[in-house]
């Protein structure tokens, strides 16, 4: 909820480096999923995430279809089993183990060598345009 406030107060971005397993996010979620979709769209925050590529099966058929979501991904790296979240003013880093442990700087001058360094990656990284899901189902 934080991280939200803080993009929107903001730039309205929330943007997301990506290591975890994708289906540990919804696993960890679970039913609260839709609220949180729903406080993203009060807010009108939008998503911009880096995934690894073999992690990305749920992003592709949840995450790319929700409103103002962007995922791009990358075929090596990324290997930590966490998910950063960053906007100007905080960085929220979520690890995800037997327990999930959430740790939150909220200091600009730190978010913004994160956003430094997320943009470095989403120039690596490539485009995930969901015309692609039917060519990666297998036949």
């Amino acid at each position: 909820h934080d991280i939200i406030a803080s993009a929107a107060r903001t730039d309205k971005v929330m943007r997301i480096i990506g290591g975890a397993k994708d289906t540990d996010f919804y696993r960890v979620i679970g039913d609260l999923y839709e609220d949180y979709l729903q406080l993203l769209k009060k807010n009108n925050v939008k998503k911009y995430l880096i995934a690894p590529e073999n992690f990305s099966k749920e992003f592709k058929t949840k995450f790319a279809k929700e409103r103002g979501s962007l995922l791009r991904t990358l075929k090596a790296g990324l290997t930590s089993p966490t998910y950063t979240r960053i906007t100007p003013e905080m960085v929220s880093i979520e690890i995800y183990g037997e327990e999930p442990t959430v740790i939150q700087i909220h200091n600009k001058a730190t978010a913004l060598g994160y956003i430094d360094h997320f943009n470095l990656l989403w120039k690596q990284s490539r485009p995930y345009q969901a015309t692609n899901l039917a060519s990666e189902q297998p036949s």
